[in-house]
């Protein structure tokens, strides 16, 4: 399941390098990376949770779990960068 990911963020990330420069690419590369640490604690807590829980409360709770990550990075991305000007 997780095979196509390093083929397919190969190929994105040469044609944004090849399009708008190394500093998009970066951008891009980093994104993937963050999006896949959701992608991670998504699947892993329907793997736990499904049998024992139930699948509609694992893949509630996964959802919820994934989303908290996301906002999770936007927080820290937003505490760390620089205040511009």
């Amino acid at each position: 399941m997780l095979a196509p990911f390093p083929i397919a963020t190969s190929v994105v990330a040469a044609f944004v390098l090849a399009r708008q420069g190394s500093g998009q690419a970066v951008h891009t590369l980093r994104g993937v990376l963050h999006g896949l640490v959701g992608f991670a604690v998504f699947c892993f807590l329907v793997a736990v949770l499904a049998e024992p829980r139930g699948t509609a409360l694992a893949f509630g709770v996964a959802l919820a779990a994934t989303l908290g990550v996301q906002l999770g990075w936007q927080a820290l991305r937003r505490r760390t960068q620089p205040e511009p000007g």
